[in-house]
């Protein structure tokens, strides 16, 4: 259950960075390729370290084993 769980969390992950970071690169116009992907490397990012720390906090709202 839990490789199963790891998984989808994984590929669930990887669908949303790489949906920003594609979403950016297509609002991107009028810019270098290079800032371009620059701006759609730190977006990504962004959304990454906030995904992070939603599952941080979620971790200690998981019941307490007694």
């Amino acid at each position: 259950m839990f490789n199963t769980a790891q998984r989808v969390g994984s590929s669930f992950g990887i669908a949303v960075v790489g949906s920003v970071f594609f979403r950016t690169l297509g609002d991107a116009t009028g810019v270098s390729q290079a800032k371009a992907f620059s701006d759609g490397l730190q977006t990504s990012m962004y959304v990454n370290i906030a995904l992070l720390v939603v599952c941080f906090v979620l971790v200690f709202r998981l019941p307490k084993k007694i």
